[in-house]
Order: C-alpha cells, then sequence, then structure tokens
C-alpha cells in the first residue's frame, strides 16, 4: 500500500508513506520532499528525507545539479571492456 500526500494549493508530493518488505518482515518507509524547483519547464524535489519504520534517523538526499535529456556519447551504454559478448 501506499499513501501520497500532496500538497493542497500546488499539487506537489510532500510525502510518500509506503509499505515494503525488508528482511523478511513488512515495514512502513516514509519519504518527505521538499525545495521543489523547476529545471527545463519540470518540478524536482531538490531534498528527500527517508526514514523506515523502527529507525529513528532520517536519511537524507540533497541534489544539487539536475539536467534535463544531456546528450550522451552512445559509448556510455555500451558494456565495459572484457563483458563484451558475455552470456552469448
Amino acid at each position: 500500500m501506499r499513501t501520497v500526500y500532496l500538497d493542497q494549493e500546488t499539487g506537489l508530493e510532500l510525502q510518500v508513506s509506503s509499505q515494503r518488505r525488508l528482511l523478511g518482515k513488512e515495514l512502513r518507509v516514509d519519504t518527505v520532499y521538499s525545495d521543489w524547483a523547476e529545471t527545463e519547464g519540470l518540478l524536482f524535489p531538490r531534498r528527500q528525507a527517508s526514514r523506515t519504520e523502527g529507525d529513528e534517523a532520517w536519511h537524507a538526499l540533497e541534489i544539487q545539479t539536475l539536467q534535463v535529456n544531456p546528450p550522451l556519447d552512445a559509448a556510455r551504454f555500451s558494456p565495459p571492456p572484457g563483458l563484451a559478448g558475455a552470456g552469448t
């Protein structure tokens, strides 16, 4: 089950609470989103904080730089040397 809390005025996600199976147990995981910023016409939360049921600490993630559809060299998607043709 997943519960999504939305900001009444903007419709942006403020928090998501979900049940996840971790180490064989069903635990609630809460994630709070904040510091929404626009990048190329899209809104992204630049800060996330998550906490798993039974854990006292919040674990934070902060996005400092975000690019939308940056140009990427096709070689970036090639297998690493030594793995080319593996499994065929």
